[in-house]
């Protein structure tokens, strides 16, 4: 028996791994993800920090990986008659989730926050906000135009 035999072999290349929809897709599952970790500590009354890696110049001259505190900038707010809201963000952008452009969703009572916000994790995972996320990420904030290399050499 051959070595090779042994190996299971499928027919997927690197491209379709590095599918722009799908990334995007788990971006944004990422992003909620860390938004019912923080829905759940609001309700449960606890507190919630959330923290990255950077790399930093240390003490003695080096480069070193650290782990700091990240600002965690909630998705979810209520407003002065005890409403809460949910507002889906793609970057910068709040996702435009009908045709009239709204981009809340109403929650009712705090104890729902996180199941709606389950519940757009599951539309996100199925391809549902697929065409939304798609319009948020192809609309760049704070970009500036550039001339055109025909204007820049006339």
């Amino acid at each position: 028996m051959s070595v090779h035999a042994g190996l299971k072999v499928d027919n997927t290349s690197r491209r379709d791994a590095n599918n722009p929809t799908q990334r995007r897709r788990a971006k944004l599952v990422e992003k909620l993800e860390e938004q019912l970790q923080g829905a759940e500590a609001l309700i449960s009354g606890m507190s919630f920090q959330t923290t990255k890696r950077i790399t930093r110049t240390g003490a003695n001259g080096e480069l070193e990986r650290v782990t700091v505190p990240k600002r965690f900038c909630a998705w979810f707010w209520h407003d002065i008659s005890g409403v809460w809201f949910l507002e889906v963000r793609y970057g910068a952008r709040a996702l435009k989730l009908d045709k009239s452009g709204a981009t809340s969703i109403v929650v009712g009572e705090q104890e729902n926050l996180v199941d709606i916000i389950g519940t757009v994790i599951e539309a996100v995972r199925a391809g549902e906000l697929d065409a939304l996320i798609e319009e948020a990420a192809g609309t760049r904030v704070g970009l500036k135009r550039t001339k055109s290399r025909s204007s820049a050499s006339a």
